[in-house]
C-alpha cells in the first residue's frame, strides 16, 4: 500500500483548519478516518506531516509449539476421516444419493438461483 502524497495530506490538513469535521474530511478525501485523527496529532507533536520512511515490519519471536505433534494415519485433523475401501465409498455414496428427494434438488436450484419449474 502507498503512502499518501504530501499534497494529500496538506489538502487534509486545510480542510480541517477550515472548520470541517473529521469524517466529512475522510470522506471527501477518500481516506479512512483514523488516517485523518493521526494525521492532526502528529503534525502538533512533530511539526510534519510527511510519511514516515517504510520500515520492514515488526519482528516476531519465533512461535512455540504449543500442542503436541500430529498423530499419524489422521492427516493432522482431529477426527478426520480414514480411508475406505472402494466398495464402502460407493455404498455411502449411494446411500448419500438416494436420501436426496427431488423437493430437495428443486430447493437447492432454486437457492443457487436457477429458475425451476
Amino acid at each position: 500500500m502507498q503512502p499518501c502524497s504530501d499534497d494529500l495530506r496538506q489538502r487534509i490538513v486545510q480542510a480541517c483548519n477550515a472548520g470541517l469535521a473529521h469524517r466529512a474530511v475522510a470522506r471527501r478525501f477518500l481516506v479512512r478516518l483514523s488516517f485523518v485523527e493521526k494525521l492532526l496529532p502528529r503534525r502538533r507533536t512533530t511539526g510534519t506531516i510527511a510519511a514516515r520512511p517504510h520500515t520492514e515490519g515488526r519482528l516476531r519471536a519465533p512461535r512455540r509449539r504449543t500442542r503436541p505433534a500430529r498423530e499419524p494415519g489422521r492427516g493432522g485433523r482431529r477426527g478426520a476421516a480414514k480411508a475406505r475401501p472402494h466398495e464402502a465409498l460407493d455404498d455411502a455414496v449411494t446411500a448419500a444419493l438416494a436420501a436426496i428427494t427431488p423437493d430437495d434438488a428443486r430447493g437447492w436450484f432454486r437457492h443457487c438461483g436457477y429458475p425451476v419449474g
